[in-house]
């Protein structure tokens, strides 16, 4: 379990959080559904955990991590190394809307960022988000990420805005 602020923690997600999760995004469905093209798949709590478990099972992992306040699930954040070679790793998110609006994203993404760097030797993170997800961008922005364009890093956007942060950058500002 990660302290990111008080009374708020990332955990690492496992199977047995399947219904939560599944009633979260079922009550949110519409919602969540505009930016995160997945969740029309989730039908059951059955396919969260069979999504849950597929990540834990990649090759390389997807760490999945819940964020709670004050116990309560509010949403996930992923991290999947992207690559090895360099050490980088990219983040997503969602935030369930009663928890949005609160900084409690922002912190969460330092939290996993200062995680990544100390523990797991990423020396380059990046975040994806949809040019029409405007509070999302404002997140990776406040979280301390820089937009970049394809021809600024070697990753391929798919029309995505790509938001980066660096070990060495990092280090300056936290």
């Amino acid at each position: 379990m990660l302290f990111v602020d008080d009374g708020v923690y990332l955990n690492r997600i496992h199977i047995d959080a399947g219904q939560k999760i599944f009633q979260a995004i079922d009550g949110q469905r519409d919602e969540l559904g505009e930016f995160l093209p997945w969740i029309g798949q989730i039908h059951s709590p059955e396919d969260v955990i069979k999504s849950i478990s597929a990540a834990g099972s990649s090759h390389p992992p997807v760490w999945l991590f819940e964020l709670l306040d004050t116990r309560c699930f509010a949403g996930i954040i992923s991290m999947k190394i992207t690559n090895r070679q360099i050490q980088s790793a990219e983040f997503g998110y969602w935030l369930l809307k009663e928890f949005r609006a609160k900084g409690l994203m922002k912190k969460s993404l330092q939290t996993l960022a200062r995680f990544a760097f100390t523990q797991c030797n990423v020396t380059e993170l990046t975040i994806r988000t949809s040019p029409e997800n405007a509070p999302s961008q404002k997140v990776a922005q406040a979280a301390g990420f820089t937009r970049f364009t394809d021809a600024d890093i070697d990753i391929k956007s798919s029309g995505d805005y790509i938001y980066r942060l660096v070990k060495a950058d990092w280090e300056l500002i936290k």
